[in-house]
């Protein structure tokens, strides 16, 4: 840590049932009909090597058709769009519930290639954030140290990215009106969500004295901060993830 890689990425968590095959398929909608420059094009469980063709079979290894219907399972699904773009999302469903989660990555050198792919890529993001109701979800370098900490939702958000989706738990938990005057440079109501913009480009590191900024106004205990990620304790929403258990 870090494993430094040149792309963007993107993280959204969500307390959903992606096992259930109709929100399978508005999750899938939102990926076929995504502009032409990121389609993804093949998929699969661990690999994206079978070509799409009909959408239920892709909506079939998301729901994880052929496995078992009741105790510990999970479901994840790969999807490619080209050699520098693709997309995971997967659910688990075991003693210790979590959540939904769907990401993706976007390579500058297929940034550098494309002028619009990037644009194409982030309204992606956007209408997945307008389609369903995320609890947390992020944009960021993976050219920049601390990208890939892992992170407890239901004990500290990360530190400040560029971009941060604030869901409706996390507006209840800092109040709509504190979130509207925090110190980001931009924000924006999507759906049930805030979009919030800390950084103006991608590939830049928000500015620490940004970052602080917006931790002071917000509550320190909410994030980490500083590269340290082994948190015991902190501030954050009661999610209830009872979706996710397998009892």
């Amino acid at each position: 840590m870090s494993n430094l890689i040149n792309g963007i990425t993107f993280s959204l968590f969500i307390n959903e049932n992606f096992e259930d095959r109709f929100v399978a398929k508005k999750i899938t909608d939102v990926f076929l009909r995504s502009a032409k420059t990121i389609t993804p094009k093949k998929f699969g469980y661990f690999q994206p090597d079978v070509k799409i063709v009909d959408a239920e079979k892709v909506i079939d290894v998301l729901v994880n058709k052929d496995g078992p219907k009741v105790g510990p399972r999970a479901g994840s699904l790969i999807l490619e769009a080209s050699k520098g773009c693709g997309f995971q999302i997967q659910w688990n469903k075991s003693s210790q519930p979590c959540f939904s989660f769907i990401g993706g990555h976007l390579m500058f050198e297929n940034i550098h290639k494309d002028n619009e792919i990037l644009n194409d890529y982030i309204r992606l993001v956007r209408d997945l954030v307008a389609e369903f109701s995320f609890e947390y979800g992020e944009v960021r370098s993976m050219a920049l140290k601390g990208w890939d900490l892992p992170l407890n939702l239901q004990i500290r958000l990360p530190d400040i990215p560029p971009i941060s989706i604030y869901g409706k738990n996390y507006i209840s938990f800092f109040g709509e009106e504190k979130i509207k005057r925090a110190p980001f440079l931009k924000l924006e109501k999507i759906g049930d969500s805030y979009w919030l913009v800390a950084e103006e480009s991608l590939f830049n590191e928000v500015p620490e004295v940004k970052r602080a900024k917006i931790r002071s106004y917000l509550g320190e205990d909410s994030f980490m901060a500083n590269g340290k990620w082994k948190y015991s304790d902190g501030n954050a929403p009661k999610f209830d993830l009872s979706f996710s258990s397998c009892n």
